[in-house]
């Protein structure tokens, strides 16, 4: 379209492009960007002779798909958005999963930051995420309570 990327974020038109959706995701999201964290959160395999590095995923009930565990940040009332600790926290309740002291796993700088090509964008809202790497040094860190979450294995496979 020629437009500068400012120019479209103050259109509120999806930096990814058109899409030919209109509407917003759920009663959480609003036009613009939406903001998300992706937690990546690892542990060594307890028990496991050489230390065997391991991914928590949890299973997308729309897709079938594992992923690591997302959370979209909501606004609040006043404006402004959730913390993201608060959101990845909440997150992992909602999905069963029992972190304890997550922030003192994790980086300080994000992994990444910035927009989501996701086949859910419309033209007029995005997801906008940051991602942070969490290694659980904790071994009775990370219990899990739903069967759509599990810890995998990672190899060099």
């Amino acid at each position: 379209m020629g437009l500068k990327e400012e120019q479209i974020r103050a259109a509120g038109l999806n930096p990814g492009g058109r899409t030919g959706l209109t509407g917003g995701w759920d009663k959480f999201a609003v036009a613009g960007a939406n903001y998300a964290v992706d937690p990546i959160i690892t542990r060594f395999k307890p028990g496991s002779g050489p230390r065997r590095l391991q991914l928590l995923a949890v299973l997308h009930k729309d897709c079938k798909e594992w992923a690591i565990p997302g959370a979209r940040l909501r606004g609040s009332p006043g404006g402004g958005w959730e913390r993201d600790i608060d959101a990845m926290e909440r997150g992992l309740r909602e999905k069963g999963v029992d972190i304890v002291n997550l922030a003192e796993g994790g980086t300080a700088e994000p992994v990444f930051r910035g927009y989501v090509d996701d086949a859910r964008n419309p033209d007029d809202a995005w997801i906008e995420t940051t991602v942070r790497h969490y290694h659980l040094a904790d071994l009775g860190q990370g219990e899990i309570q739903s069967p759509g979450v599990k810890w995998v294995d990672i190899s060099p496979e």
